[in-house]
């Protein structure tokens, strides 16, 4: 099998594939389903290919900073949340999620912020973006700020 560079870049976009958050936990966890095997197949074959020129973290398609790593832990949060937001279109839940965000940070995060959980009777949604403002105040990366940021985000739920 012979894979370019441009095969490389693709992994963890394919909407079969597992996202680089939730590939690592099923790993680590010990669960490894069809995706992972493909996902390592295919990534092994890409660090083959380019006879070690290429690391096997970017052939997996993984982070290689804490910013990266901190980045898509943020993102799989957001994604979720995406995911947990009323809306007819897909466009139509990323300017939910953008609203639903603002209010967040607006009169929730500055109540929860200091705590190292949200309440337990709070709604998935709200867990989520908890999580997402948490990581994202931890690493210093910064929140997006528009629907469109968000609906990029999305894109790999959006397939």
């Amino acid at each position: 099998m012979s894979l370019d560079n441009a095969d490389v870049c693709t992994l963890g976009e394919d909407p079969q594939e597992p996202g680089q958050g939730s590939f690592v936990r099923n790993l680590a966890a010990g669960i490894v389903g069809q995706a992972e095997i493909a996902r390592l197949r295919k990534g092994c074959a890409a660090w083959l290919a380019s006879g070690g020129g290429l690391s096997l973290e970017r052939c997996l398609g993984l982070a290689t900073t804490p910013a990266q790593m901190a980045r898509a832990e943020r993102d799989a949060h957001l994604i979720e949340a995406w995911q947990l937001v009323d809306g007819e279109s897909p466009w139509k839940k990323s300017v939910a999620l953008a609203a639903e965000l603002k209010t967040f940070m607006g009169r929730i995060w500055p109540l929860w912020r200091d705590a190292g959980a949200p309440p337990q009777d709070c709604s998935a949604l709200r867990r989520h973006l908890f999580s997402a403002v948490r990581v994202a105040n931890q690493a210093g990366i910064g929140l997006p700020e528009t629907a469109r940021q968000l609906h990029n985000i999305a894109g790999e739920a959006v397939k």
